[in-house]
């Protein structure tokens, strides 16, 4: 994770603020029949979202290893749920029938 953020700082130092459009960009054809790509790159906002994240991620990581001392195996196997659960949802689109959604659509 440390490695993430130096990259991501690497990334943010050599970003050109008075350039227009993406910067750090990859193009790559994905459909090529129908005239589809796939694009990434970053603009301004973008880069500093990506230098926040890659900044919390170990702050975050390093919290949850010190602030859980009880019940250790709930907290991993509620993360784990909830990552079932989510991955769940981009599946399918319908009403969800779950305790945690109660219903509604997700």
């Amino acid at each position: 994770m440390v490695a993430q953020f130096v990259l991501t700082a690497w990334l943010y130092f050599q970003f050109d603020a008075a350039a227009e459009g993406l910067q750090f960009e990859t193009r790559l054809p994905w459909i090529p029949a129908w005239g589809v790509y796939y694009q990434i790159g970053l603009d301004g906002y973008n880069v500093l979202l990506v230098l926040l994240t890659t900044f919390l991620g170990p702050l975050v990581v390093a919290g949850a290893f010190t602030a859980i001392t009880k019940d250790v195996k709930l907290f991993i196997r509620d993360g784990v749920r909830a990552a079932v659960h989510d991955a769940g949802h981009l599946r399918r689109a319908e009403t969800c029938s779950c305790s945690t959604c109660s219903g509604r659509r997700c």
